[in-house]
């Protein structure tokens, strides 16, 4: 996706909501979302997370799924863990 594909979708989404492209504008020109990006790359960074997707189940790390199937398969081997440790 480029700047002028991004910019596209933005607006068609905008006009869609039926939101205020003036403030949305203001809103990004802003130091705001920079500084909220930062803030959620550091706590993500502490949490140990690099790469996306990432997610976590009952505290295990799990990165990159493919599909739904290996999303799946995560939650249940992680349930399955939970099990034996209860």
């Amino acid at each position: 996706m480029t700047t002028e594909t991004v910019a596209s979708v933005v607006s068609d989404f905008l006009t869609e909501a039926n939101l205020d492209k003036d403030k949305y504008t203001k809103c990004m020109d802003g130091s705001y979302p920079k500084e909220r990006l930062d803030q959620d790359l550091s706590e993500a960074r502490s949490y140990g997370v690099y790469a996306t997707p990432t997610v976590f189940v009952n505290g295990r790390k799990y990165v990159g799924f493919r599909d739904e199937a290996a999303f799946l398969t995560a939650i249940n081997t992680a349930a399955q863990a939970t099990e034996k440790e209860g």
